[in-house]
């Protein structure tokens, strides 16, 4: 069955929009009535409606906003009973979906709107402003809405996967929202951050650290995932590193990392590979489950902190302290350890003619918006060779 158009006279008499398109004769109740002043109008949108219409034996091409809404939440929760997402981003998400389910758009509620009927029009143009400024006086800051949205782009990625439609409307959205001091911080000084600088902070380090933020500056590695990278997971012979877990530090537990996408294959770079072959030879070839980058008390710190065992998970702490110490040796303004992957972000895009869809998936990020948008302003012109380290000792 498809949709056609009709043409009723009464009211084209009564000066109403007199060509109807029905999709009621697809989706029975949960169908509508949806009216035209021209023909043509009629039939783009049946153009449009038909492209999205995915006929499935489970009928969720029937789906409304709340039914999408409550079955995506309720993955969301199976996944954090699996542990492979964390308290913080359930807590978060289900936050962020109930937001979207408090909007409406032409003064109907958003959770009866069909879930094929949303269009980008309808996110950039009214869900955008909605979730924006709603219970907000002078609006939420764009990295507020960065997360919002993100959760708004997992909803109908989800929708796709459950085939209610086959495109996301959320593609191609701009994510609006002031600056704002926290987003801000974020926004490095592309000067602070470049080859020289971090070559530098690496060099004041002693030994160890030199190997441990080397690696962090070409791999692009969270901090959670360094803490409790094991050797079971490099592969010389593949010339990957798997990252399958990260330390989950207000939980203080280790789970998966940030994102189904956090769950990747980082490639070996050529000296980086020899470095790494070199250090785990140096620390008498550790079993698969010993960590890679284990707590050392005294070393890379100001502080010895002999009151925790060698070869435990590192804190954040450590992490700050060892590259503080460095940029106060090599006489450089303080980053953050984060900083690093900041650094190799904007290098990734660089050597990888601005892909973010490649940039994306080295880091794990879920979205691509979240490399273009936070990423991609430091360092935009350096080009580096494919085959060559991102920064090389």
């Amino acid at each position: 069955m498809e949709l056609k158009t009709s043409f009723r006279a009464a009211r084209k008499n009564q000066g109403k929009a007199p060509w109807c398109v029905d999709t009621r004769t697809l989706l029975g109740k949960n169908g509508s009535q949806n009216f035209f002043q021209t023909k043509a109008d009629a039939a783009n949108f049946i153009n449009h409606y038909s492209s999205e219409l995915v006929i499935s034996d489970s009928a969720s091409h029937k789906w409304n906003m709340q039914t999408l809404c409550d079955r995506y939440l309720a993955l969301i929760d199976l996944e954090f009973q699996r542990g492979e997402r964390s308290r913080s981003s359930l807590i978060g998400t289900t936050r962020f979906i109930n937001q979207v389910l408090e909007c409406s758009l032409e003064g109907k509620p958003l959770g009866n709107w069909m879930v094929i009927d949303i269009d980008k029009g309808h996110i950039q143009l009214d869900l955008m402003d909605q979730l924006r400024f709603g219970g907000v006086k002078d609006g939420r800051s764009q990295k507020t809405m960065l997360n919002i949205m993100g959760a708004v782009n997992g909803l109908f990625e989800f929708a796709k996967t459950m085939r209610c439609r086959t495109h996301n409307p959320y593609d191609g959205v701009k994510v609006k929202g002031h600056p704002g001091e926290e987003f801000q911080k974020k926004l490095l000084d592309p000067e602070t951050i470049t080859p020289e600088n971090i070559a530098a902070i690496i060099g004041a380090m002693d030994q160890r650290w030199k190997v441990i933020t080397n690696f962090a500056a070409n791999t692009g590695l969270r901090q959670g995932e360094l803490r409790v990278l094991t050797w079971g997971d490099i592969f010389f012979d593949k010339n990957i590193i798997s990252v399958n877990k990260a330390m989950k530090h207000l939980e203080n537990r280790i789970g998966a990392p940030k994102s189904v996408a956090g769950k990747r294959d980082v490639p070996f770079t050529k000296n980086l590979k020899k470095q790494m072959q070199e250090f785990y030879i140096a620390n008498g070839r550790p079993g698969d489950d010993e960590l890679v980058f284990p707590f050392v008390p005294g070393e890379g710190t100001r502080h010895a902190h002999f009151s925790r065992a060698k070869g435990t998970v590192m804190n954040k702490k450590d992490f700050l302290s060892a590259v503080h110490s460095a940029c106060d040796v090599a006489g450089i303004q303080r980053i953050t350890w984060h900083a690093l992957r900041h650094f190799t972000a904007s290098l990734l895009l660089a050597k990888m003619d601005n892909s973010k869809w490649a940039v994306s998936g080295r880091l794990g990020h879920a979205q691509r918006s979240t490399t273009e948008d936070i990423y991609g302003h430091i360092i935009p012109s350096k080009k580096v060779e494919v085959e060559e380290d991102l920064i090389a000792l």
